[in-house]
């Protein structure tokens, strides 16, 4: 078995479990297995283009059970691009089994544009966690990523601001998950603290936490949008993935090929 994809693999086997008994097929295969075994250069092209091609056999059928991810719907992608490559080289074949695969070859262009356009390059694994979708592709998840960034960014400057304002430079804008965004400030600063300014939120060994009512407005804004952004970009990925699988059939054949 020198395969260079599963699928490959998969059908070897199973032309030596289930020989062809049929004396014109047979000879089908010997003169397409003879062309290629006589035309290196295109062979060795053709070997060189399917070390690319993923198990889509394999992702066709996570897709068929909804169970596929943005990683494998990328490898998809990664595969169908390699589809024209290998059409160009079955072109340039004249056996008639490779004249069938060429004429029946889709290249899937139309799943390559839609994945292009929709999975991130570098997506979470887990589809329930975000990071899954492209600028521009949803306008909605676009608004909720600006807004997201936008809380970030107005945290960030927060701390500037503050430290300037108090003259305590080692205060600091923190975040846990049990109490959420607070300004920090160590004991030995806590005469500095200007009176009215901050609502004590959790006290420590060696510092306190406090929290202002437009912090807590912010926090709000922050954690709202990641959560919607969330459940929004797996609504999304659910509509690309349901678009794809009504191309199951073709997706099929150009694997089988």
């Amino acid at each position: 078995d020198k395969c260079n994809t599963s699928m490959g693999a998969r059908l070897i086997r199973n032309w030596i479990e289930q020989p062809l008994i049929n004396k014109e097929k047979i000879e089908k295969r010997l003169n397409a297995v003879e062309e290629l075994v006589l035309n290196i250069a295109l062979h060795e092209n053709l070997k060189d283009v399917l070390k690319d091609i993923y198990d889509i056999q394999r992702i066709v059928g996570k897709i068929s059970s909804k169970n596929v991810n943005a990683k494998e719907l990328l490898s998809l992608k990664n595969s169908i691009e390699k589809l024209p490559y290998v059409k160009n080289i079955l072109g340039n074949l004249k056996s008639e089994l490779f004249k069938d695969m060429f004429s029946n070859l889709d290249e899937l262009k139309d799943i390559y544009n839609l994945l292009e356009i929709s999975i991130l390059d570098n997506p979470s694994i887990t589809i329930k966690d975000g990071n899954l979708i492209k600028d521009g592709f949803d306008k909605n998840i676009d608004e909720l990523r600006m807004a997201k960034s936008h809380g970030k960014e107005w945290i960030a400057n927060l701390e500037s601001s503050e430290r300037e304002f108090t003259g305590i430079k080692s205060l600091k804008v923190g975040y846990n998950k049990v109490f959420g965004y607070f300004i920090e400030i160590t004991k030995s600063n806590l005469s500095s603290v200007p009176e009215g300014r901050y609502v004590r939120k959790q006290t420590l060994s060696n510092c306190e936490r406090y929290i202002t009512p437009e912090l807590k407005e912010m926090e709000d804004k922050i954690l709202g949008s990641e959560e919607k952004l969330i459940n929004l970009e797996y609504e999304v990925f659910v509509n690309v993935r349901n678009s794809i699988e009504k191309e199951i059939d073709r997706m099929q054949v150009s694997a089988n090929i």
